[in-house]
């Protein structure tokens, strides 16, 4: 069922440095997963992926959290290893964001 997705790693993944526009206006996207994709910021068009749950930044080019990940209110899960993150984000300093 998932034979096409067994060999991922030595597959090229695009290199992004930004969330796409058109992919951040998407309203009902509930998850996605952006890991390994060379994102250095996070920025989201106002009103859009609020109905995020899920969301992997792992292994980016991030120096900080988002301050845009406050706007994602369902957001349940938040993976963020293998960034460059100058410090340790709180849940309480994302959510106050």
């Amino acid at each position: 069922m998932f034979a096409a997705f067994e060999d991922t790693q030595s597959r090229k993944i695009p290199q992004l440095k930004k969330i796409p526009e058109r992919l951040g206006r998407l309203r009902a996207l509930e998850q996605i997963c952006l890991n390994y994709c060379g994102l250095s910021s996070v920025t989201v068009t106002s009103g859009g992926m609020v109905s995020l749950t899920y969301l992997g930044l792992q292994n980016n080019d991030l120096k900080f959290v988002p301050p845009e990940l406050s706007n994602f209110k369902r957001l349940k899960t938040l993976h963020l290893f293998g960034n460059r993150l100058t410090s340790e984000p709180s849940i309480e300093d994302i959510l106050s964001s």
